[in-house]
């Protein structure tokens, strides 16, 4: 063979695997034709809150007769949730859970949702995500690639710590580990901890060496790692916040429309069953099976004063959307005391004098030293 066909054949080989590469490589459209499989990753264990939580996903899912279907699989390094999302951008077929701390990076309205307390309850983070504020946020997470298919009402992640502490005289100099770039670091520094935002993917051995003695982190990861046997003091604040469920837009778009359909409407019923009360008893039942656990609960009275501080402080843009959110949903700011509706009917002696023992009974964090809660 000459020298000119050999180097012709090799040209002609090179053509023809191109074109192969090209015909054959998977893209978007091929969606519409074929079943596929979504990778859906959450932070826990299959028998954490979310762990359950999205179990049931997949089962409505299965109930519309949509031809996509889910693979589950869990995330147990810290922060590794991020890397699966990044994923997600970049068009890989994963669909996870988006926390307003993780999503901070892609969106200021998402950053601005992380504040704290700003959402009492599951209700009203409903009504939000109803509203006009709400699509916003979905709009601007399409903007940065994502498709919001669904969300969940989570508590805020909790601050965990080895040993009880007197509240708050005990956390000044504290040094504690959070992840995200949302508010909540912004939040705790308030109470003058010494927060170092942790690296994505951070193993639990790291921590140890480290000498970080307390984090906020949520309590799936927490029960996956195995830390809380370090951490069994949990201080919790009120409220709740919301985690998106998210896949690749471009991909979604690309979907059948019995698939697109199957993976929102699957969300209706679930998302409001699995609120963030069902989904943190859940974790605080599988740790404390296994040891001893205490929760605390901040009274909003004990941090109101650092919360409007904190509101006041954060940039114009976000202070003006954070307005439109409350307006949206008929409420004050969450450091407003919300307007006692005339309709509503006073409690008797009897049910005040329940209300007192009942309260007595439970542990809260105020002043003074923290106890152990069986």
């Amino acid at each position: 063979m000459s020298r000119r066909s050999w180097i012709f054949g090799c040209v002609v080989t090179i053509i023809l695997l191109a074109l192969a590469g090209l015909l054959f490589r998977p893209t978007f459209s091929s969606f519409m034709t074929s079943d596929i499989r979504l990778k859906v990753g959450w932070a826990g264990s299959e028998k954490s809150g979310k762990g359950l939580a999205i179990a049931d996903y997949q089962k409505e899912l299965k109930k519309t007769g949509a031809d996509i279907g889910l693979s589950l699989f869990s995330t147990e390094r810290l922060g590794e949730n991020a890397a699966v999302l990044e994923q997600i951008r970049l068009g890989q077929s994963y669909m996870a859970f988006m926390s307003v701390n993780e999503g901070a990076r892609y969106s200021d309205k998402v950053k601005a949702l992380s504040v704290p307390f700003l959402f009492q309850n599951n209700e009203e983070l409903a009504a939000f995500m109803t509203s006009e504020a709400g699509e916003a946020v979905r709009q601007e997470l399409a903007e940065k690639g994502f498709q919001v298919v669904g969300w969940l009402a989570v508590s805020p992640d909790p601050l965990w710590l080895g040993e009880p502490l007197g509240f708050p005289e005990d956390l000044k100099n504290l040094k504690t580990g959070i992840v995200g770039s949302g508010y909540e670091a912004d939040f705790w520094r308030g109470y003058e901890m010494r927060v170092q935002v942790l690296p994505q993917g951070i193993w639990r051995n790291e921590l140890v060496s480290q000498n970080i003695n307390s984090l906020v982190v949520s309590s799936e990861w927490m029960e996956t790692t195995g830390l809380f046997w370090r951490f069994p003091q949990r201080i919790v604040i009120g409220g709740v916040k919301p985690e998106f469920l998210v896949v690749n837009q471009e991909l979604f778009l690309s979907l059948s429309e019995s698939a697109q359909k199957g993976l929102m409407d699957s969300t209706e019923v679930w998302q409001s069953e699995w609120n963030a009360e069902r989904l943190e008893a859940a974790n605080f039942n599988l740790m404390a099976s296994q040891t001893t656990m205490s929760t605390y609960l901040i009274p909003l009275e004990e941090y109101r004063e650092i919360a409007e501080a904190f509101y006041k402080k954060l940039p114009e843009e976000e202070q003006k959307y954070l307005d439109e959110v409350r307006s949206a949903i008929g409420g004050y700011f969450f450091y407003e005391p919300k307007p006692v509706r005339q309709e509503e009917r006073l409690p008797s002696e009897a049910e005040e004098d329940a209300e007192e023992s009942e309260s007595a009974n439970s542990l809260t964090l105020g002043s003074g030293t923290l106890g152990v809660q069986p």
